[in-house]
């Protein structure tokens, strides 16, 4: 803090302002504020602080001529300027408040700085974590959203998010989730999201009304507490699983056609087995009465035996059963190893 009089002349400041200059009272007092305490700009003119090219459009002078000519108050002005110390160049923010003192003969001011740039700098590092944080999230491929667990209002959201909605961002964040999913879609969710509020993460699956129409989505609430426990948000992941859906209900699908035909082809195997077997059998019959009374005598390793060969053509007849049967269970064994557990 110090005070200048009309001619921007330091009369007073204050240990603190000295502090912050660099610069002893004795120093400062009788200079032409900014210049006195090294702002960098006072270097662009013979005359010093105030007649350069840039101290038309220093936010801090015009308040102080605006103080003395007017006498209007200015507070928490806010601005970035350099100063010069021991040849040592120094960006700094400020936050400047300027009062009128009446005081007889001549008017003086109260001026106050306070530098910010500690915190301008915990700004600047914070916005760049955010546009990071918001790069990632934009690049993701689910839909992500950061809701107030007390009001169920949007205090962020993805790009993914607002492409699947078709609404911008500045639309969505502050709006209430029922607005922005739907009444039904809301009052369908609206039982997990009280859950997750109450501490346990939930999800669920459905269909949700999107740009491109309704998409089958599958969506995570997880809780967010603060330092002492409380529930006071909720991170919200959702994926768009509609070609999943899709292919799961073509598999489904395809296993019910398998089943019907494998039905079918033991039915038919059976049919075939018994109209093949039953009348071989009586054939085999009377193949071996004949033998037995009009076939010569002859030794059994010259010929082979009627019966023999009937017995061979139904072992064939069983093998191809028994095959059929396998190769249906094993496609239907195939068929269930592919099911979603």
């Amino acid at each position: 803090m110090c005070v200048v009089d009309e001619q921007r002349r330091v009369r007073y400041a204050n240990p603190a302002f000295t502090s912050f200059t660099g610069v002893s009272e004795e120093d400062l007092r009788g200079g032409i504020a900014c210049g006195v305490f090294g702002c960098f700009n006072a270097d662009d003119d013979p005359r010093g602080c105030g007649f350069g090219p840039n101290c038309a459009s220093c936010e801090m002078r015009q308040a102080i001529e605006d103080t003395f000519r007017n006498g209007t108050e200015h507070r928490d002005i806010e601005y970035n300027t350099v100063f010069v110390q021991d040849g040592q160049r120094r960006e700094v923010a400020l936050l400047g408040s300027t009062a009128l003192i009446a005081t007889a003969p001549e008017k003086t001011m109260l001026l106050c700085l306070l530098d910010i740039s500690g915190r301008k700098r915990m700004e600047d590092a914070l916005k760049e974590s955010n546009r990071k944080f918001q790069e990632l999230a934009d690049h993701s491929p689910g839909y992500i959203s950061y809701v107030n667990a007390d009001t169920l209002r949007y205090e962020f959201v993805n790009q993914s998010y607002l492409e699947s909605f078709g609404k911008a961002r500045d639309a969505i964040l502050g709006a209430r989730v029922q607005d922005v999913i739907g009444e039904e879609a809301f009052a369908h969710a609206l039982p997990f999201i009280r859950t997750a509020i109450d501490g346990t993460p939930t999800s669920y699956e459905r269909f949700i009304q999107m740009v491109s129409g309704p998409r089958w989505t599958l969506v995570n609430y997880n809780p967010v507490r603060d330092e002492t426990g409380r529930v006071t948000h909720l991170v919200v992941l959702a994926f768009d699983m509609s070609d999943a859906k899709r292919l799961e209900t073509e598999l489904r699908h395809a296993k019910e056609r398998a089943e019907k035909s494998e039905a079918l082809k033991d039915a038919f195997i059976a049919n075939i087995s018994h109209e093949i077997r039953t009348p071989l059998n009586i054939i085999l019959g009377y193949t071996n009465t004949i033998a037995e009374k009009f076939l010569p005598l002859v030794a059994e390793s010259e010929h082979l035996h009627p019966s023999e060969l009937g017995d061979a053509r139904l072992r064939q007849v069983q093998e191809s059963v028994e095959l059929g049967t396998l190769e249906a269970a094993l496609l239907a064994g195939a068929l269930n190893l592919h099911q979603p557990a």
